[in-house]
């Protein structure tokens, strides 16, 4: 299974100094890590015990490899079970305990972000993070008056005007309703395609806000409102954010954009109502067939430059959609 880490306290992208990802600490071996050996799989442990003692609290775990970054402040509270495949990795849950499942899912890193997005409120948001939401939505709307005439928007439009929907979702520039993925295409790409939307730069940089279309859309098709719309967003800011601090995916051969599939599908699932397991299966519908690659970003560049995300973003509302 894949690598569960902390989420931090939402506001991550939102517009103050990003806060340093913590490992997952406990009180056994390997610099304060405690492991729970699978007999069925010795030498995966045995590696990944020696992994841990190598590098100790300064790690991270990804995709069951081990990248060292930095040594940052321990937390006592967290533990991590380090085993693979019929095991998974675990840590305490941020939730308060009241909110916190009877019966957890096995903890991969989908279920994680699952019960994460399933349990989160607009309540849990400080006034900051609010306004700061509201803020990337207003400028985003700026940015797509600039992209109206582009090339591509128009195409977009195009494609989206031929298409009917009931429940659909509106675009900018466009008088009918079309299906939703349609709808957050074309005003991601609006939102995107000049580059002058929010930027989070960590070791994968990303826009963020691009995000917002897919959130928009679904927020239609589901009559939801303000509170619904806002807590959406930065549950999407959160979880793009994070796999950013977590890991460089361009180094690969990825488009930063793959994270992007996830998190808005997280989002929509969160908007659409769906219940854990739901999200779960959205979070694997987005990533198994939406692997983009950084061939976009290189060599001679052409419009779908500014079309990836808005691309990735259908693709997630799709993935929600079909879980």
């Amino acid at each position: 299974g894949p690598t569960i880490y902390p989420l931090p306290p939402c506001g991550r992208g939102l517009g103050w100094p990003a806060i340093p990802p913590s490992p997952l600490v406990g009180e056994g071996r390997g610099g304060g890590y405690q492991l729970h050996q699978d007999k069925k799989d010795e030498t995966q442990f045995q590696s990944a015990l020696d992994q841990l003692t190598k590098f100790r609290d300064g790690f991270w775990l990804v995709g069951m490899r081990f990248l060292s970054l930095k040594k940052y402040s321990s937390r006592p509270r967290n533990r991590v079970i380090c085993t693979s495949n019929k095991t998974s990795f675990e840590a305490d849950s941020y939730l308060p305990p009241s909110r916190r499942r009877r019966n957890p899912l096995p903890m991969t890193l989908a279920t994680r972000l699952a019960e994460y997005a399933a349990s989160l409120r607009f309540s849990d948001l400080d006034e900051q993070t609010v306004h700061e939401v509201r803020r990337r939505m207003v400028d985003s709307l700026a940015c797509a008056m600039g992209a109206y005439q582009a090339g591509a928007a128009q195409v977009a439009r195009r494609i989206a005007s031929r298409v009917s929907a009931e429940p659909g979702a509106g675009f900018l520039g466009g008088s009918n309703s079309t299906s939703p993925d349609l709808a957050a295409f074309v005003n991601g790409i609006l939102f995107r395609y000049l580059d002058y939307n929010d930027t989070y730069l960590s070791l994968e940089p990303a826009h963020p806000s691009d995000n917002i279309p897919a959130v928009l859309a679904a927020a239609e098709i589901a009559e939801r409102g303000g509170e619904e719309i806002i807590t959406a967003v930065a549950l999407a800011y959160e979880i793009q954010c994070r796999f950013c601090d977590a890991a460089s995916i361009r180094t690969r051969g990825w488009d930063h954009v793959t994270y992007g599939a996830f998190s808005t599908a997280v989002a929509v699932a969160k908007l659409l109502g769906l219940n854990a397991e739901q999200i779960t299966q959205a979070i694997n519908l987005a990533g198994t067939p939406n692997i983009a690659l950084r061939q976009t970003r290189s060599g001679e560049l052409s419009e779908w430059k500014g079309c990836a995300f808005a691309n990735a973003g259908r693709n997630g509302l799709f993935a929600a959609l079909l879980a």
